[in-house]
């Protein structure tokens, strides 16, 4: 599990950094498949990747299997953030236990197990945009 939330939490982090990208396929039938599940989870895929070399194992990001649920109810949570003047503070964390408990139909033992996960990405992705502001403080004179 603790591999699981790295995995998620890495992921949350390119995902806050407008990293989160796929590779292009030259079949143009899977490309179109490729497109319809990223749409399906609000990504989608570029032909050229800014400040990345796509073609190098160290910026292929690969999502395990296990993984995807997970992925699935963070992409469904992205309206259920609050935010303060400098952006996004964290998730409504009351909220996000009621939806999970009634729209995901969720357990105690999973909700507990989930909860945590979700925490975990939540500070990544916060980590990534506190990172991008004190970037972008730092180039405005």
């Amino acid at each position: 599990m603790r591999r699981q939330r790295k995995k998620l939490a890495q992921l949350a982090r390119l995902w806050a950094s407008n990293q989160l990208q796929t590779q292009e396929d030259d079949d143009a039938a899977t490309q179109s498949h490729v497109d319809e599940a990223l749409a399906a989870w609000g990504l989608q895929s570029i032909e050229e990747p800014n400040n990345m070399e796509a073609d190098t194992p160290e910026n292929v990001f690969y999502l395990w299997p296990k993984s995807v649920k997970t992925w699935g109810i963070w992409q469904r949570l992205q309206s259920m953030w609050r935010t303060g003047m400098a952006g996004r503070d964290g998730l409504d964390w009351p909220s996000v236990t009621t939806w999970l408990r009634h729209a995901e139909r969720m357990g105690a033992k999973d909700l507990a197990s989930t909860l945590q996960t979700l925490r975990v990405m939540e500070a990544a992705a916060l980590n990534a945009w506190a990172e991008q502001r004190q970037k972008q403080e730092a180039k405005t004179p």
